[in-house]
């Protein structure tokens, strides 16, 4: 029997059509389905402002600005941030599990996406200095990724074209965020080889990709578990 969850899908890719607007697209029809309630963050499609800047909070502690610590007085002040950050940070306390869906850019997550890190898992509400990895504020969650790449699978080892696993190439956003905030991470689900796919590769990694998510409650496979 599967227990309803909240999900929270973080979608950032500037073009629709793209595979990772599919990856998206499949994974909230096959969740939607399972009965789990899924709420959607299309970051390029309400123009989330990804910099962190002084107008995020509506009230600041008058001594020397750091942005850090702004968020942390803001937390202790009934979030007195900006309406678009408490936005988000309302939907990442109410979700069991957030899925963040992106494509490798520079080997990273596009800007827009660490914008929303940068202004969304603040000092004070998804972690302070008290309260890390196993211990983080966000602790009890789950996280995950759901990547998509243009080059093929052996180009993504140590002794491939870019020398390094996609896992690995991730590790400051898995490891240094989501985990230090006390999130449960879920192995990184990556689609391989998009820039030469044809339909019948790309349909079979969009079954893949709803095979893994349609387990993620009954056989999570976790890389961080606290």
């Amino acid at each position: 029997m599967i227990v309803s969850m909240n999900f929270l899908l973080v979608y950032a890719h500037n073009e629709p059509k793209s595979f990772t607007a599919s990856l998206h697209n499949a994974a909230q029809s096959i969740l939607t389905q399972q009965g789990h309630q899924v709420v959607t963050s299309d970051l390029f499609g309400v123009g989330f402002h990804p910099v962190a800047e002084r107008y995020d909070f509506t009230t600041l502690s008058g001594e020397h600005y750091n942005y850090m610590n702004e968020q942390e007085v803001a937390a202790k002040h009934d979030l007195a941030y900006s309406p678009d950050i408490i936005e988000e940070i309302q939907k990442v306390k109410t979700a069991d599990v957030v899925l963040f869906f992106f494509p490798l850019w520079w080997n990273a997550p596009p800007a827009m996406l660490k914008g929303w890190f940068d202004r969304v898992l603040t000092k004070g509400t998804a972690w302070d200095g008290n309260h890390l990895f196993s211990t983080g504020l966000l602790r009890g969650k789950a996280a995950g990724v759901v990547v998509s790449v243009g080059d093929p699978e052996n180009f993504y080892r140590p002794d491939g074209l870019h020398k390094a696993t996609v896992q690995q190439m991730l590790y400051p956003l898995l490891h240094g965020t989501l985990a230090f905030c006390g999130f449960n991470v879920l192995e990184p689900f990556v689609a391989y080889g998009l820039t030469a796919a044809n339909d019948f590769g790309i349909q079979e990694q969009l079954r893949d990709c709803s095979v893994r998510l349609s387990n993620i409650e009954s056989n999570p496979r976790f890389i961080y578990k606290f």
